[in-house]
C-alpha cells in the first residue's frame, strides 16, 4: 500500500484494488483499514463485504448497530475507482457521514440535498466530474429531479450504496415512496455493483431489499444482531391513559439521555410536555416541525444538552450518540424490524442500557389501521386512462394530467409496478407493460394491495407476540431474524425465571408447505404452536389442528 495522499493529491487515483497475490485478501483488506480510516482490523463479515463488493458483485450486508458497517463502503469507495454514489435517507445522516469522512483518508465528500444551494451544487457536481471527489451522499427524493439524474448519470459511479435500506421497506409504500423506485434509477445508471446496509432485516424485509433494488444474486453477508448489554422489558397497560404516569415514574428513575419513541406526533408533544412539567429536560422531535428546529434538538440532545427526546420513527437513524441509557416505546412499533432498529440506539459504548415497551392491546388496533392504507380505486383509474391513451409518461405529466400530487402518482405507479402493470424508467418514465383495461387494473391492483395490507397486519401480530411472549424475549427478537439464541439471563421474562413450559422447544420442522399459503420458514414453536413466515406475511398455525386436516407438511 502506498503512503497516504497529500492535500493536493486524488487519493482513489493512486489506489489500487488490492490483490492477494503473496499476501492474503485478509492481510491486505486490513492494511486498507489502517491506512484509510485508521483501524486496527476489520471483522471477517466487513472483510468478506469488502471482497465481495470489490469482485464487482452486488451484497447485502446485516450488521448490529455498531459493527462498522460503514466502514465497509468508506474503503470500498476509497479502492475503487470512480465516484461512490451513497442513498442515504436523512439530511442530518448524510452531512454526520460526509463529516466522518472528511476526518479520515478515504477521499473528499459532498452532500447533495435540498438544503444545498443550486450553485453549490453545481460546483461539486463539477468537482466530482473532474475526479476531485469520492463520495457523492443523496437523498432518494434527489433522483427524481431530471436535471440532477443527467448529471449523476454523467458521473458514471462505480458503487452505489444504500445505506440504511431496510427504509426500503419500512418508508418506501407510504413514507417516502421513492426509496421504492431506486431499482429503476441504478438501471439507468448501467447497474454498478451495489452495497446495501442495514442493521435489521427478517425474511420478508431481505427479499423485498433485493427485489426492489433489483439486486443480481447477491451476496448476503449477516452476523450476530444480539446486544446482550441492552436489557429488554414489557410493561402491560389495559387502559392506555396510565401510559403518560408509567413514563414519568420510569424516567424520574432513570439514568439519561434516553429516547422516548411514539406512533403519532400528538403522542410526542403529550409526553414531551408532561416531562417537561415534571422537571425533566424534553424536547420533541418529528416531521411536523421544521427543519431547523429538528437540527436543534439533534444538536442538543447530541451534546447532552437535552435529558429525553421524544420523536416519531425517523430520529436517530445513524446518529452515533453511545451514551444512550434507555429506549423508551410509548406505542408498540408498526414492526419487529422497527422496533429493533430503534432499541438498538441504546448502549452503544457498551455499558448496561434498557429498552422498555409501553404494550397496550389497544396500540395494535392503531397499527392495524395504519397497515390499511390502500390506494383509492378512482386514482387509479385515472393513471391507468391516461397511459393507456398516450405511453410512456414522466411522473410530471401523469401528475398533471390526473390533478393528483407528485407523490400521489408516484405511490400509484409503484402499485401498477408491484401489479406487473408497468414499466418505470430512472424514475421518469412510465409505460403500461401491455394493454389492461381500467377494470382488469383495478382487480389486479386490488389484489397486490390486499397481499401487502395482509403483510404488514402480521408484522404487527409478530409485535403483540413479543410483548406476550413467556421467552426470553432476546431470544424471541433474534429468532425472528433467523438466529438461535440461549436464554439472555437479563431480559424482564429472564429475571422472572423461565419454566420448563415456558421455554419454546427447538421447532421440529424448518420449513413447512401449508395447502393454501404455500411455503414457509418456521420462525419459533411454543407448544404445539408454531409461527412461521409465508410470502404473505406472518402465521400462528395449531399444528396437530393442521396436520390432522391435512394442510401442513413439512419439507
Amino acid at each position: 500500500m502506498s503512503e497516504p495522499a497529500s492535500a493536493n493529491e486524488n487519493p482513489k487515483r493512486r489506489r489500487t484494488t488490492p490483490k492477494s497475490e503473496g499476501t492474503s485478501l485478509e492481510v491486505l483488506l486490513d492494511q486498507a483499514g489502517r491506512e484509510i480510516l485508521g483501524l486496527d482490523a476489520l471483522s471477517e463479515p466487513q472483510r468478506d463485504a469488502l471482497a465481495a463488493v470489490l469482485s464487482k458483485r452486488d451484497t447485502l450486508v446485516i450488521l448490529a448497530t455498531g459493527a462498522g458497517k460503514s466502514a465497509i463502503y468508506q474503503i470500498a469507495g476509497a479502492l475503487i475507482p470512480g465516484v461512490t454514489l451513497i442513498i442515504s435517507p436523512l439530511i442530518a445522516l448524510q452531512n454526520d457521514q460526509a463529516a466522518s469522512l472528511d476526518a479520515a483518508n478515504a477521499g473528499a465528500a459532498v452532500v447533495l440535498n435540498s438544503t444545498v444551494a443550486t450553485s453549490q451544487r453545481e460546483a461539486s457536481l463539477a468537482a466530482a466530474e473532474s475526479g476531485d471527489l469520492e463520495f457523492v451522499f443523496m437523498a432518494p427524493e434527489q433522483l427524481s429531479n431530471h436535471d440532477v439524474l443527467n448529471r449523476v448519470t454523467e458521473l458514471q459511479p462505480s458503487l452505489i450504496v444504500i445505506d440504511e435500506a431496510h427504509c426500503i421497506s419500512e418508508w418506501g409504500q407510504d413514507f417516502r415512496p421513492d426509496f421504492l423506485l431506486l431499482g429503476a434509477v441504478i438501471d439507468s445508471l448501467g447497474h454498478p455493483p451495489i452495497l446495501a446496509l442495514t442493521a435489521t432485516a427478517a425474511g420478508p424485509v431481505r427479499e423485498e431489499i433485493i427485489q426492489r433494488l433489483g439486486m443480481r444474486e447477491p451476496r448476503v453477508i449477516s452476523d450476530s444482531l444480539e446486544r446482550p448489554n441492552i436489557a429488554l422489558s414489557v410493561k402491560r397497560f389495559d387502559d392506555p391513559q396510565d401510559k403518560v404516569p408509567a413514563v414519568l415514574e420510569l424516567m424520574s428513575q432513570a439514568e439519561k439521555p434516553a429516547l422516548v419513541y411514539t406512533a403519532t406526533r400528538r403522542h410526542a408533544e403529550e409526553v414531551t410536555a408532561a416531562l417537561a412539567a415534571a422537571g425533566i429536560r424534553a424536547e420533541t422531535y418529528h416531521a411536523g416541525l421544521r427543519a431547523g428546529e429538528r437540527r436543534r434538538v439533534q444538536d442538543a440532545f447530541m451534546a447532552d444538552e437535552v435529558d429525553v427526546v421524544v420523536a416519531t420513527k425517523a430520529f436517530g437513524l445513524g446518529i452515533n450518540k453511545p451514551n444512550v441509557r434507555l429506549v423508551l416505546h410509548y406505542d408498540v412499533s408498526e414492526s419487529l424490524d422497527q422496533y429493533f432498529q430503534e432499541v438498538g440506539r441504546a448502549g452503544r459504548d457498551g455499558r448496561a442500557a434498557s429498552a422498555v415497551l409501553l404494550y397496550s392491546p389497544a396500540d395494535l388496533g392503531r397499527q392495524h389501521y395504519f397497515a390499511s392504507g390502500r390506494l383509492r380505486d378512482e386514482n387509479v383509474a385515472r393513471v391507468v386512462a391516461q397511459l393507456s391513451r398516450r405511453s410512456p409518461m414522466s411522473r410530471q405529466e401523469v401528475a398533471e394530467a390526473c390533478g393528483l400530487s407528485p407523490r400521489m402518482v408516484t405511490k400509484i405507479l409503484v402499485g401498477l409496478s408491484d401489479a406487473g402493470l408497468i414499466e418505470v424508467e430512472n424514475t421518469r418514465l412510465a409505460r403500461l407493460a401491455r394493454w389492461h383495461s381500467v377494470g382488469d387494473a383495478l382487480e389486479t391492483v386490488s389484489e397486490e394491495q390486499i397481499r401487502l395490507e395482509a403483510l404488514a397486519k402480521s408484522k404487527v401480530d409478530m409485535m403483540r407476540l413479543y410483548a406476550e411472549t413467556r421467552d426470553c424475549r432476546s431470544r424471541f427478537l433474534l429468532n425472528y431474524f433467523g438466529q438461535d439464541s440461549e436464554p439472555c439471563g437479563h431480559c424482564d421474562t429472564c429475571q422472572q425465571g423461565l419454566d420448563a413450559q415456558d421455554v419454546p422447544a427447538k421447532p421440529a420442522m424448518e420449513r413447512i408447505k401449508h395447502s393454501v399459503w404455500g411455503i414457509g420458514q418456521v420462525i419459533k414453536q411454543e407448544g404445539g404452536r408454531i409461527v412461521a413466515q409465508f410470502e404473505s406475511g406472518y402465521r400462528t398455525i395449531d399444528l396437530a389442528t393442521a396436520s390432522e386436516q391435512g394442510l401442513v407438511e413439512p419439507v
